[in-house]
């Protein structure tokens, strides 16, 4: 069930998003059944409705550039390390 527009819909909008990311097969199940989601993260309706409005497109263009610099993070503390 979605929660009433009122309550905090912050933290499981800001997972959901934040896993969608770094997640493929979430983000396909995003665009797929954002429904389901939005009863396994705690949705408000208006969480619902900006979710149903997020752009495939965009999603994976940001997701494509947050992978980027996680990976060039990661070799920046290495070569660091040593």
């Amino acid at each position: 069930m979605v929660k009433e527009t009122g309550d905090n819909p912050q933290k499981g909008l800001v997972e959901l998003l934040g896993r969608a990311l770094t997640d493929k097969d979430l983000r396909a199940e995003l665009q797929n059944n954002p429904d389901e989601l939005a009863k396994r993260f705690d949705l408000t309706e208006k969480d619902v409705e900006a979710i149903s409005k997020l752009d495939s497109e965009t999603l994976e263009e940001a997701a494509e550039k947050l992978a980027g610099r996680a990976e060039w993070t990661i070799k920046v503390v290495i070569s660091k390390s040593f």
